[in-house]
């Protein structure tokens, strides 16, 4: 328009003949064209919309206490509450969701890779029906890239804990089929030949025409070996009791808790059916090792437990009224919270001096 003026008074008027209220009409016409000119290209997209950086710039700014995560922010601020985040992990380019887990790339709609001078730190999937254009999802990420490559980094620390957890898993469950294993055949193979040996030397001792030396000989080998029977009993039950592999948890831990020398009060809800074998054992010696702990160390006089199946988890509560000043510092509560941890639970010991000891587990059971 500032070239147009002078150049429809000096050049144009002359050569066309215009008049000066002609002259005036053109140029106020061209000068009325200019707002819709402004309003086309504004629907046409013509203009960068800055807002979103606008508000990600107020989000950075903000207090780290107060602020949205993130991908809420990057939600809120891009319209679109689908919107997901997704990290890349090790030299073949996993993705990872926020909680540390493989990401699945077909389930994916349209995505956004936000780079760093490194390389990609996060990729950005959205909802290209609510964000048709991806330039501000680009702009977006690049103004957060910082607190994306932080996170990126708290999610790959969350699958190396997973993995490590999984690995720990295998090596506890490898270890416990391999105690069952023991089990089974410390029952099946080596205490039924004592019982035949036994038996056997019952029959020698009881042979018509026998020296008085020799019987007495065969009747100290049958109560040696008896006594033997009883000791290998006893082995196998600790190493895995029979009845938690025939009847459950619960069977089993009734029976542990009937042998205590301590008077026990025990609160069974629930059903132990169908519950994973990592956890029925693990549940198990959890129970046996706070049991041993009471008996040996609490000078307890009375214990309480409770276990519960509700829905996907298995509580256990064992209180005890000794001397508390229990610690999961000492081999045996430091391998059940270790045990706690494999199995993803929940570990929670209260032990205040005079006060008595009270252990709490959650263990999930889906």
């Amino acid at each position: 328009m500032l070239a147009f003026i002078p150049f429809s008074a000096l050049v144009l008027a002359p050569l066309a003949g215009l008049s000066a209220p002609a002259l005036f009409l053109l140029q106020l016409a061209a000068l009325a064209v200019v707002p819709f000119v402004f309003a086309i290209g504004l629907l046409h997209g013509g203009f960068a919309r800055t807002a979103p950086l606008e508000e990600l710039g107020l989000w950075l700014g903000s207090v780290d206490d107060g602020r949205p995560p993130v991908r809420d922010a990057l939600a809120a601020v891009l319209g679109d509450e689908s919107l997901e985040l997704y990290f890349p992990s090790g030299p073949d380019g996993r993705l990872l969701d926020a909680g540390g887990r493989d990401a699945v790339p077909e389930r994916f709609g349209s995505t956004v890779s936000v780079d760093a001078a490194h390389g990609a730190v996060a990729v950005i999937a959205y909802d290209d029906a609510l964000i048709a254009d991806p330039w501000p999802v680009q702009q977006a990420g690049r103004v957060v890239a910082l607190a994306l490559e932080r996170e990126r980094l708290t999610v790959e620390l969350l699958a190396r804990r997973r993995e490590l957890l999984e690995s720990r898993s295998r090596l506890v469950q490898v270890a416990d089929e391999e105690r069952r294993r023991f089990a089974q055949d410390l029952h099946d193979l080596l205490q039924s030949r004592l019982v035949l040996a036994t038996l056997r030397a019952g029959t020698l001792g009881a042979a018509p025409g026998l020296d008085a030396e020799l019987r007495q000989d065969a009747e100290a080998l049958r109560e040696e070996l008896t006594e033997a029977i009883r000791e290998l009993r006893r082995l196998v039950h600790g190493v895995m009791p029979a009845l938690l592999l025939e009847r459950g948890l619960f069977a089993a831990a009734e029976d542990l808790l009937d042998r205590c020398p301590i008077p026990v009060e025990a609160d069974w809800r629930g059903s132990s059916a169908e519950l994973p074998a990592a956890v029925s054992t693990g549940a198990y010696l959890i129970l046996a090792e706070a049991t041993a702990n009471a008996v040996k160390h609490s000078r307890a006089s009375a214990i309480t437990v409770r276990v519960e199946r509700a829905g996907d988890t298995l509580l256990l509560d064992f209180a005890d009224d000794g001397v508390g000043s229990a610690a999961p510092t000492g081999a045996g509560l430091r391998g059940v919270r270790d045990r706690v941890d494999v199995l993803e639970g929940h570990f929670e010991l209260v032990s205040p001096p005079g006060g008595g000891t009270r252990l709490r587990v959650r263990l999930p059971c889906a």
